[in-house]
């Protein structure tokens, strides 16, 4: 191999691993982003999963609310019935007394 040659060889070398060296960079840079991106999607299924488990006890709590009335009137209604019933029982028991 000449001198000439070598010098040509060297500068296609050069050459090739200045390209090399550039895409490299541009590899670093894409998987840096990658990372990034990576971080963030783990970030946002976590925080997925925290409105997920605040969303299934919100509606828990929402049934307990909606059943709360229904629970009152069933029970103002038992009242009712028990008093009624008392009074009845009170006006035979005095009926009852009176008639003895």
């Amino acid at each position: 191999m000449t001198p000439e040659q070598v010098t040509i060889q060297l500068t296609a070398h050069e050459h090739e691993i200045g390209s090399l060296k550039h895409r490299t960079k541009r590899v670093e840079s894409q998987v840096e982003a990658i990372n990034k991106l990576t971080a963030s999607v783990e970030s946002l299924a976590l925080s997925v999963q925290q409105m997920l488990r605040e969303q299934k006890e919100q509606g828990s709590r929402l049934l307990r609310l909606e059943c709360r009335p229904a629970n009152e009137v069933r029970s103002m209604r038992r009242e009712v019935i028990k008093a009624f019933v008392s009074a009845l029982a009170g006006a035979l028991i005095t009926l009852l007394i009176h008639k003895i």
